[in-house]
């Protein structure tokens, strides 16, 4: 265990954080009609999130406990995403563009935020624009990974590991559901 460089742990905790944040609050959040009608219990309802009303505009209610338990949780993911630039030369050996990797990551963490506070301000239940901001935020997550890796690995590489999944995405996501920003999640 202790011969693991510490990089394994940041993007382990953020994996986690990405897996929990992606099913257990938003993947529930864009399926809280349906779990609603049949008597499912998920995270999101535990805390009295819920769907009210019918037809084209049925009212998305996100109580501010969720809204503020949510948005700390992924507060605390972006603060452990900063570790290897607060200690880099615990992470990093060798040279480091600081201002190239913390931009990276500022702007990664705007895009996150910025996504997770408009999915959390949503008014009307309507699933498929819930889907599109989710799936921003996805994305963006991902990106952390290859950005935190780009010292180790390379500009190249760096620029493969971020463009070849995206590519992916929103080929497969056009294909299946004809909308290329669609997320599955």
């Amino acid at each position: 265990i202790l011969s693991i460089p510490p990089l394994v742990y940041v993007l382990s905790i953020l994996g986690f954080f990405q897996l929990w944040i992606n099913t257990a609050i938003l993947g529930h959040l864009k399926d809280i009609k349906n779990d609603s009608e049949y008597g499912v219990k998920t995270f999101p309802m535990i805390f009295r999130v819920k769907v009210e009303g019918e037809g084209k505009t049925p009212k998305l209610i996100i109580p501010m406990g969720f809204r503020t338990l949510v948005i700390f949780i992924q507060i605390i993911n972006l603060i452990v995403a900063f570790l290897p630039i607060i200690y880099y030369k615990k992470f990093y050996d060798g040279s480091v563009n600081l201002f190239l990797l913390s931009f990276s990551l500022i702007v990664l963490s705007i895009i996150i935020l910025v996504s997770m506070i408009k999915t959390m301000r949503f008014k009307i239940f309507e699933r498929n624009k819930l889907m599109k901001v989710m799936a921003v935020r996805e994305i963006a997550t991902y990106f952390f990974a290859p950005v935190l890796l780009s010292p180790l690995i390379g500009g190249v590489m760096t620029l493969i590991y971020i463009f070849f999944p995206l590519i992916w995405f929103i080929i497969v996501n056009k294909l299946i559901s004809g909308d290329p920003m669609r997320s599955a999640i």
